[in-house]
């Protein structure tokens, strides 16, 4: 972020609309009569400096503000630099040295020293704690008792254990029905006394990030390779790995086959060859097939020929049972009928193999044929974020479902008192609740506490390639979460605590905003989420982040902001020991910012350069970008160029 807004945003933080403190409030005010001389009272700068007056914390005035600074260059105009470090200056006076967090942002403001403490502000401390990470089970887990013990006994110490099989032939029933039983309580099983860590490819197919996922739950640092972290992280430690949709991965890890103390869990379609004795899993036998359908439907109009016949149709997979017997539940008196459009369908034709898979799509395109359209509208939204679960107000803001919504529904939330029922009237239930209960009931979604997700990995791709949220949907479902992201940040730790539950869903819809074409809402999501990442010490998250931001300011052609996410993607590689590559993106942002005569964004990058090389211990380098730094630092009278000369001072000739 630039000096000005940083003066402004400060300013603001430390309340000088308010006239409080005095000094603070009249150099504010200083400020702007400078800058209504330099552009006009009633210019678009005065004009974003008066909306982010009206609502300091918003992201996206901030955004709107640090463009017109870049628009104007107000940052090179030597009055205006003037009264902004004086203004700065008093405000760290005032705060004991450290300007406001809120006025912390995305930024090209000054080349940071990645290995400086301060980089470290706001990471969750996992030192100590020992991880028992248990996936939800199902409702009703019929049969499979051969399987479960067999794979009970085979989970030890040092293994390699593979559990494959088609789509929706419960694996991932069997599994959290497996952790579940040896970690029934609050503490891990005694074969594996440092804990469980489980994770689904299916979300992220990146090894870069469950390398971090196995790193951060050890309580590890990411350094200096995600390869090198998790092979110290795991060293020594018992624990339990469990890798469900391996078949995403284009190459499997050594790493984590390597290891001689936990033992590794891995899930897919296809059983991989390091596994010597893998787990096939097949459709359940006709009897234990009949018994889930009747579980998930009723026994009382599910006789047992009904059953048969319809488990034989669908080839008694799992998940197929599941969507049959939610839907008969709802509507028994459609057995018949539903029996003889099955029996209608090619499924009565293909060989057992194709069957259970193949069914999957039918069964689901007919139960959403039969829910409302806002239940449709809603199994979009959930199709947009990760296959996690998800919190109703989601939906609510996204459909505005409901009288209020907004800003406003926060404010009933919180001072609304609750209903009386004393007089035995029905509590009032939320329209969203209302409409994800629905898609429960055809057991298209599943209710994980007060939350929602939706019930499979295979009816995750099917509503992500059937159902498309509208524009407006869509684009109210982005500025709730960019608006959520805003507002939980100003909480601090938590704030930041809500937003690691939410950080699944943030990354996933802002993916889909990049598979979609979006790039002006993957541009404010890449915006809002990257400080967090940063400061909660994600750094994969946080690299790709950037990556999107970047992309996105090249779709959009804004020169200028590319510039700084290069800035941003060279300092995430730098905080991770990449110098390397870190040098390649401020190489790049260099580049851009002599091409647009950015001279403090060339002193930047020129600083940052300098630092990368000191870290390859380059120090001929170091004091040549250095220098080059400090000459333009103070040619245009920049704050920085103390901070330049007291790095060079470090380096003396005989360094290098």
């Amino acid at each position: 972020m630039d000096p000005v807004s940083i003066a402004i945003i400060a300013a603001l933080c430390a309340g000088a609309t308010d006239g409080k403190p005095q000094v603070i409030a009249r150099m504010y005010d200083t400020l702007k009569l400078i800058l209504d001389n330099r552009y006009g009272a009633d210019s678009e700068f005065r004009q974003a400096i008066e909306s982010l007056e009206k609502k300091p914390n918003s992201t996206g005035r901030r955004q709107v503000l640090i463009e017109e600074v870049a628009a104007t260059r107000a940052d090179q105009d030597v009055e205006i630099m003037g009264i902004v470090e004086a203004l700065i200056d008093k405000i760290k006076e005032d705060t004991d040295g450290e300007l406001p967090m809120q006025a912390r942002g995305m930024d090209e403001a000054a080349p940071v020293d990645a290995r400086s403490p301060a980089v470290k502000v706001a990471w969750p401390d996992y030192s100590g704690q020992m991880p028992l990470q248990r996936p939800p089970r199902v409702e009703y887990f019929t049969g499979r008792r051969a399987e479960l013990a067999q794979l009970l006994t085979v989970l030890q110490p040092g293994r390699v254990i593979s559990l494959c099989g088609p789509s929706g032939v419960g694996k991932s029933a069997l599994v959290a029905e497996a952790i579940w039983t040896l970690a029934p309580g609050a503490g891990p099983p005694h074969q594996f006394p440092d804990g469980i860590i489980h994770y689904n490819f299916y979300n992220r197919p990146r090894l870069d990030l469950v390398f971090e996922h196995i790193v951060r739950a050890c309580g590890e640092e990411l350094w200096p390779t995600p390869e090198e972290a998790v092979k110290r992280a795991l060293d020594g430690r018992r624990m339990l790995l469990v890798l469900e949709g391996v078949e995403q991965l284009e190459a499997w890890p050594e790493v984590l086959t390597t290891q001689r103390h936990s033992c590794l869990l891995i899930t897919g379609h296809r059983c991989p060859k390091i596994t010597p004795q893998p787990v096939e899993l097949k459709p359940l036998p006709l009897s234990e097939a009949v018994s889930l359908l009747q579980a998930w439907g009723s026994a009382a109009t599910l006789d047992w020929p009904t059953a048969r016949q319809i488990c034989e149709v669908v080839g008694c997979m799992p998940l197929a049972l599941r969507l049959i017997g939610s839907y008969l539940s709802v509507s028994p008196e459609e057995t018949p009928a539903y029996l003889a459009w099955l029996q209608d369908t090619p499924l009565a034709t293909l060989d057992e193999v194709r069957r259970g898979p193949e069914s999957i799509p039918l069964l689901l395109a007919y139960s959403l044929s039969q829910v409302s359209e806002t239940a449709k509208q809603a199994m979009a939204i959930a199709g947009t974020l990760a296959l996690a679960p998800f919190r109703s107000e989601v939906v609510a803001e996204a459909l505005e479902l409901g009288v209020h919504h907004g800003i406003w529904a926060t404010i009933l939330r919180v001072f609304k008192p609750e209903p009386e029922d004393e007089d035995g009237s029905e509590i009032e239930i939320p329209q969203e609740r209302v409409v994800l209960d629905e898609l429960v009931r055809y057991g298209l979604l599943r209710p994980i506490g007060q939350r929602y997700e939706i019930s499979q990995a295979l009816l995750h791709i099917y509503v992500r390639q059937h159902l498309t949220p509208s524009n407006k949907v869509m684009a109210r479902l982005v500025a709730y979460c960019t608006t959520l992201i805003g507002e939980q940040i100003l909480l601090g730790i938590d704030g930041y605590a809500t937003l690691d539950t939410e950080r699944p869903h943030l990354m996933h819809l802002m993916a889909t905003c990049v598979d979609e074409g979006n790039w002006q809402a993957a541009y404010g999501l890449a915006t809002a989420i990257e400080d967090y990442l940063d400061l909660r010490g994600y750094r994969i998250e946080r690299v790709i982040a950037n990556e999107t931001g970047l992309t996105a300011a090249r779709k959009l052609e804004r020169r200028h902001n590319e510039g700084a996410w290069l800035g941003n993607l060279g300092l995430a590689y730098s905080e991770m020991g990449q110098a390397d590559k870190a040098i390649e993106y401020y190489q790049q942002a260099l580049n851009i910012a002599r091409e647009v005569g950015d001279r403090r964004s060339e002193g930047n990058s020129l600083g940052k350069l300098g630092l990368a090389y000191r870290d390859l211990g380059l120090f001929d380098k170091t004091r040549t970008y250095l220098e080059q730094a400090l000459a333009i630092f103070e040619e245009i009278n920049s704050p920085s160029a103390d901070m330049v000369r007291d790095w060079l001072s470090e380096f003396k000739p005989e360094q290098g």
